[in-house]
């Protein structure tokens, strides 16, 4: 069903805006209790963000590569039931495994729709990966998603966050 409105997810929300809107900040290391409803919650973000920026790359990560595949279809099962107004166009299928590229579908072209018509798209991709060291080491990332940290088994966090980090910021400034 719904999720039950929580106060403290409003709360919640309110230090993640502070967050996002600090020039300076990073993002947030948010230590939480059992079924809390975080991973719900950084999907909506990232989802929201994705929906609204263009050329732009979203990334998650996971304990597992398989939890990482269970928080995408968290995104996934969002994004499908977004009302139509605010769902962007995505040239992915319906129910994607490992990347939503929200960009105009290709078309063929035949002899009858030898028109190009330029169409304005997102180019905005979102998508998971295994659990390593080295995950998003040197792409340009808006939002990484990095789900029970604390948990990891193949990756050290300290060595992860020490390259990851760098893909948030561009030139001395900060761009995701």
């Amino acid at each position: 069903g719904y999720p039950d409105y929580r106060d403290v997810d409003r709360r919640w929300f309110y230090v993640w805006q502070m967050c996002d809107s600090d020039i300076n900040c990073l993002g947030l290391i948010y230590t939480k209790k059992r079924r809390d409803g975080f991973s719900y919650r950084a999907m909506a973000i990232t989802l929201n963000r994705a929906r609204r920026t263009f050329n732009s790359n979203y990334g998650m990560m996971s304990k597992t590569g398989g939890d990482a595949k269970e928080l995408f279809r968290k995104l996934t099962y969002g994004y499908k039931n977004l009302y139509s107004f605010l769902k962007p166009q995505a040239s992915s299928n319906e129910e994607p495994q490992k990347t939503l590229l929200l960009a105009t579908p290709t078309k063929r072209i035949t002899s009858k729709n030898r028109k190009i018509i330029k169409e304005v798209s997102l180019n905005t991709k979102i998508d998971w990966k295994n659990t390593a060291s080295n995950s998003y080491d040197s792409e340009k990332e808006k939002i990484i998603t990095a789900d029970e940290a604390g948990k990891w088994e193949e990756a050290n966090f300290q060595v992860w966050y020490g390259k990851a980090k760098t893909t948030a910021i561009l030139g001395g400034k900060i761009i995701g």
